[in-house]
């Protein structure tokens, strides 16, 4: 199936899909890295504990 073979309603459903598992999925690293960034600077001691064990 090619995308030619799609109904234009089809395509705009497919491509509203892909756009949100994206937007999902940076919002959900940027958390992380903000979560990770918040411990490694506020508890050093977790930083380091991470580091230690090949973690980090």
């Amino acid at each position: 199936m090619t995308t030619s073979d799609l109904d234009p309603v089809q395509r705009r459903q497919i491509i509203s899909d892909v756009l949100a598992v994206a937007v999902a999925t940076g919002a959900y690293g940027i958390s992380f890295g903000a979560i990770a960034a918040t411990m490694a600077s506020t508890r050093p001691w977790v930083a380091r504990s991470w580091r230690c064990c090949g973690r980090g």
